[in-house]
């Protein structure tokens, strides 16, 4: 008698013990799937990066440029009102 118990509690478990190794293997697919994922985002974030480095550095010669460029508008202003200011005094004389 005691075998026969013993057989029905392994078969009591063989059920349960089932629904647990197919929930583990779904685990498992949804574990891979968000790894891939999670490649795929680490990849793209790495993209994003860089480009961000690139715009920034981009940005900041711009920034450079614009500086140089409104110096040299106070330069050729300055010169523009030097030589209005050497015509005026030639034309007044």
């Amino acid at each position: 008698m005691r075998m026969a118990n013993k057989q029905s509690k392994v078969d009591s478990l063989k059920e349960p013990i089932s629904k647990l190794v197919a929930k583990n293997d779904i685990l498992r697919r949804e574990n891979t799937e968000i790894k891939s994922e999670n490649i795929k985002l680490k990849t793209e974030n790495a993209k994003l990066k860089q480009a961000l480095k690139e715009h920034e550095s981009r940005f900041m010669k711009l920034e450079q440029n614009d500086k140089d460029t409104a110096s040299e508008n106070a330069k050729l202003k300055a010169t523009s009102r030097n030589i209005l200011s050497r015509y005026i005094s030639i034309y007044n004389t």
